[in-house]
This record gives C-alpha cells, sequence and structure tokens, in this order.
C-alpha cells in the first residue's frame, strides 16, 4: 500500500512534528558510533521513503511514519528518498505549480560517526542556476561535504 501525499501530510499534522528513529537492534548507542541521517529542512521529513540492508527493512515512511533523523549502524544500505512540489490553485487552475519529482535509490556506505543530510531545491518559474519547475534532491555527508547521492544544482 502507497500513502498519497495528502496521507502523508495528514499524518504529519495529527503527530505535530517528525520524530527521531532509532533503525538499529540493541540499546542505545552514542551517536558517535552511529551513521545519522537527516533532514536539513524541516519541511522535509518525508524524503526518505525507505532504507534497507540484505533484503531487510529498517526504515519505511509508510511503515514507520515520519522520521526527521534516522539512527543507523553504520553500513551499506540502500535508501530510497524523493522530493516533489505541488501547490493547488483552486481559483485559477492555470496558475497551479507543479515540479518535476526527483527521485533517487541509492546504494551508500554510511560512515560510523558521520551525519547524512538531505537537501533539495525547487524553482517554479525563472531561475539562474537551475531550468524552471524542476526538483533537486541530494544527500551531503556533512562531515566530508561531499555529495554522496542525488544530484546538486
Amino acid at each position: 500500500m502507497r500513502l498519497s501525499p495528502l496521507a502523508l501530510l495528514l499524518m504529519f499534522a495529527l503527530s505535530g512534528c517528525a520524530s527521531d528513529f532509532k533503525a538499529y537492534s540493541g540499546p542505545s548507542t552514542d551517536d558517535a558510533h552511529l551513521a545519522i541521517i537527516t533532514s536539513h529542512f524541516d519541511g522535509c521529513p518525508s524524503c526518505v521513503k525507505e532504507i534497507r540492508k540484505d533484503d531487510r527493512l529498517y526504515y519505511s515512511v509508510e511503515r514507520d511514519g515520519l522520521a526527521k533523523t534516522i539512527r543507523l549502524a553504520p553500513g551499506d544500505y540502500i535508501i530510497r528518498y524523493s522530493y516533489a512540489y505541488s501547490q493547488p490553485n483552486a481559483v485559477i487552475p492555470l496558475f497551479s505549480t507543479r515540479t518535476t519529482p526527483a527521485s533517487y535509490e541509492d546504494n551508500l556506505r554510511l560512515e560510523e560517526g558521520h551525519t547524512y543530510s538531505i537537501h533539495y531545491d525547487v524553482c517554479f518559474i525563472l531561475c539562474f542556476s537551475m531550468d524552471s519547475y524542476t526538483t533537486y534532491i541530494w544527500i551531503i555527508d556533512d562531515a566530508t561535504g561531499k555529495v554522496v547521492s542525488g544530484v546538486k544544482p
């Protein structure tokens, strides 16, 4: 079952805010020994759709709800993430805004003590740094400053 954007929005509104999610087994561990994925903006807690490794699902937005921060044991994971922007205009439908969604599924090696932040950028009409009506999403390793997945405009 796939949740619609409206269902995710309702889930977010009813929960009040996104939470931290522990996606590893065992007792709580100091962040220095974990790999952390976080939303760079508060407006993107649903960007990470799922995280899996060896056919095991560690996190799913549909199963686990919205998470601003996801803590994992270091290792290799498959991460599926995306972002799309849509702003309907009921009065003048011609002025509704919709961008092309950006979606990735990538194999990433998450290092111990590193935080990986998800960033996105959207252009509506006239932008100098990107094409109109486009969406970009990418993951940065905050420890190195390098883009490890996705496309940064």
